[in-house]
């Protein structure tokens, strides 16, 4: 699961050279790697934040006694880790996967996960296919993106932090759709 940072200096990965998953980063140039997650439970990348100082990825870590969602490998959750090793901290208490930010980070695309299904099954429509979501860290809201029964995934922002580009099922096989922030409920396929 390598990522690039988004100043293309580094790759962040998941490694399982210490037994389970964790997550490591090294120079894009090549060199050693640093191991920057120690837990005994799956670690993996998504992406870097904006500023490309921390890595965001998803693991099922003991939560807050608050949350009322027990993390569980399924539904791992988002955390980050400074890229210079240090306190990991907790992005979202929501599973997530895919995770985008805008190039400001105030705002983050992700698919969500909402129970188990073979991500490589052809055509699963029901309650728990993937939609694409929106995470506003100013306003704290979560906002819906797709609603098609089917799969909608990857999703990935274009420069101008309103248009998303994301992976669809809902005119047959996997096709690119493009669609927007500010009116997701029209989308254009781009491939076929």
């Amino acid at each position: 699961m390598p990522v690039w940072s988004h100043d293309g200096k580094m790759i962040a990965f998941a490694s399982d050279r210490t037994g389970n998953f964790d997550v490591f980063v090294m120079p894009a140039t090549g060199g050693e790697a640093k191991r920057l997650t120690w837990n005994s439970n799956r670690e993996i990348p998504w992406n870097f934040t904006a500023n490309n100082k921390d890595v965001i990825f998803s693991a099922y870590r003991q939560d807050v006694v608050t949350n009322a969602q027990f993390p569980i490998s399924l539904m791992s959750e988002l955390y980050t880790v400074p890229v210079s090793g240090g306190k990991v901290s907790q992005l979202l208490p929501s599973p997530a996967l895919h995770v985008c930010p805008t190039s400001t980070g105030d705002k983050i695309l992700y698919e969500d996960i909402k129970g188990y299904e073979d991500e490589w099954r052809k055509h699963h429509t029901s309650a728990i296919s993937r939609d694409i979501w929106l995470y506003d860290f100013n306003t704290k809201q979560h906002t819906k993106l797709t609603g098609f029964s089917g799969e909608d995934r990857n999703p990935v922002f274009e420069a101008n932090n309103r248009d998303f580009y994301y992976l669809s099922e809902q005119n047959g096989s996997f096709n690119i759709f493009k669609s927007s922030i500010d009116n997701p409920s029209v989308s254009t396929m781009l491939t076929r």
